[in-house]
């Protein structure tokens, strides 16, 4: 005789980048031992797996990929996720001046911040710019695969670089140019051309959420909490 199955309630969520809903379902055991695996294994690359997995798992709309999304997709989505499936509110840890505090933030309250003076197309001179992609899953964990900062900047502007155009042509990734002609045409960078891609990760949509943490002692500091390594 077939055991019985509980019905999961579906429920939508944004995502940001693309303005459109997605269908979710709740955790399961099964995403839990998922989850659980990885931050016993407290690595970036582990968590980042078991969160691809996990949204893959709990996404019923088969046209989203979630291996394209870009990084604060997956970041607002697991969130949300985490929210409806065990408990919007999470116990939180922050350092300040030598100090510990700690306390909860409601994860109903956490938003995607938009900078006003972001943009994706950059004019890097006259006649040349490009048009820039979200890192996504696969962009992230290649960066970090090196644990030198300026090589991990530089990988992630060459995977992150979509398009290269200038007044007679539009030239697209992986179609049109190589990997080591794009490298070529990034160390060519001047430095305020570089300086002004650079400013595309830093304006970057973010998650972000302000709670007030107290220490033992009581003493209060307001955070701003952004990624998801600030939550967990």
């Amino acid at each position: 005789m077939a055991l019985p199955k509980i019905q999961h309630v579906m429920f939508a969520v944004d995502i940001p980048s693309l303005q459109k809903k997605v269908k979710m379902r709740p955790f399961t055991v099964r995403e839990e031992k998922i989850l659980l695996a990885a931050t016993q294994i407290q690595t970036y690359e582990s968590v980042v797996d078991a969160i691809q997995q996990i949204l893959t798992n709990c996404i019923v709309d088969d046209e989203v990929d979630v291996s394209k999304l870009a990084m604060f997709d997956i970041e607002y989505l697991f969130l949300a996720l985490r929210a409806q499936s065990v408990n919007n509110v999470i116990d939180v840890q922050q350092e300040h001046e030598g100090k510990v505090y700690t306390g909860t933030i409601n994860l109903d309250e956490i938003e995607v911040v938009r900078h006003e003076e972001h943009q994706n197309n950059i004019k890097l001179d006259d006649e040349v710019g490009v048009i820039m992609r979200y890192p996504d899953f696969n962009i992230a964990r290649s960066a970090t695969e090196t644990t030198v900062e300026a090589e991990q900047i530089f990988e992630m502007i060459m995977h992150c670089i979509e398009k290269i155009y200038d007044t007679e042509n539009v030239q697209t990734s992986g179609i049109d140019f190589t990997k080591e002609e794009l490298e070529e045409f990034v160390y060519s960078l001047p430095a305020d051309a570089f300086s002004k891609i650079s400013k595309f990760f830093e304006t970057m949509p973010s998650i972000q959420g302000k709670v007030v943490l107290s220490t033992t002692d009581g003493e209060q500091h307001e955070f701003t909490l952004k990624g998801l390594n600030d939550f967990f």
